[in-house]
């Protein structure tokens, strides 16, 4: 296993726990939810096993999160405020959009 495989297990461990805790729930609830033991559940939050997709669909409802919240991932990227004018401008200005569409090949 590579670090990045690594990295991943241990984003989906640690929070499957930061989750549980925010959320209020217990893992013997979790380990109920998925049909599975707490061993099972404590081996998920230990990064010593990782979930199937299924379990990972599951673990998702029923802590009511996206899978991108359980993988870690970051789904709002915030733009800058010249990036904010830049599209503003574009937005007001619809013959300028349609050029830089052209120009950066964008159908």
């Amino acid at each position: 296993m590579n670090n990045k495989e690594k990295a991943i297990e241990q984003a989906i461990a640690n929070n499957i726990c930061k989750y549980l805790e925010l959320k209020n729930k217990k893992r013997a609830d979790l380990a109920l939810y998925l049909d599975t033991t707490i061993q099972s559940i404590s081996r998920f939050c230990l990064a010593q096993s990782t979930p199937s997709a299924t379990q990972m669909v599951k673990i998702c409802e029923f802590l009511d999160i996206s899978l991108n919240d359980l993988f870690g991932i970051d789904d709002n990227k915030t733009l800058s405020d010249d990036e904010v004018k830049f599209i503003e401008a574009l937005r007001d200005n619809p013959e300028s959009f349609e050029y830089i569409k052209r120009m950066l090949n964008i159908k």
